[in-house]
């Protein structure tokens, strides 16, 4: 499952923010919904917040994979959370207490792992200047 978490406060030094934490959670992860996504996110939340921690939840890698990602990267609450997958985000959402879905301007106002805000990756102006340099010759491999 991919997940995006809306992060104001980068950990890493030098990072600046705002910033998109991404996490790649394996597929074989689990992550058991008792009576719903919000319910389980909720729950899982309070036992953090009572000391009991997530490492007491049987069954919740998935949750327990990104709160452990989390706390590497960022500090305080994330702003936002996206997934891939719609259920997991619903508890994702409930654990960390935020908004799900990315910022319709997230490129433009958010450091990506494309760079910096307003970088959208290359240009198709940039695209067909490699183009060009990396067309065959044909003039027989002679300088031109």
């Amino acid at each position: 499952m991919k997940v995006e978490l809306g992060n104001n406060a980068p950990r890493a030094a030098g990072a600046v923010a705002p910033a998109v934490t991404y996490v790649n959670v394996p597929e074989e992860y689990t992550y058991v919904v008792e009576d719903s996504a919000a319910t389980l996110g909720e729950r899982i939340r309070q036992a953090v917040a009572g000391g009991g921690g997530i490492t007491h939840e049987p069954d919740q890698e998935a949750i327990i994979s990104v709160a452990a990602a989390w706390a590497a990267e960022g500090a305080g609450q994330p702003t936002w959370v996206w997934s891939d997958n719609p259920d997991f985000v619903v508890a994702l959402a409930a654990f960390f207490n935020c908004p799900i879905g990315r910022p319709p301007d997230v490129e433009m106002t958010h450091y990506t792992a494309a760079g910096a805000p307003g970088n959208l990756g290359p240009d198709a102006e940039a695209l067909a200047a490699i183009a060009v340099a990396n067309e065959p010759s044909t003039n027989g491999g002679a300088p031109a």
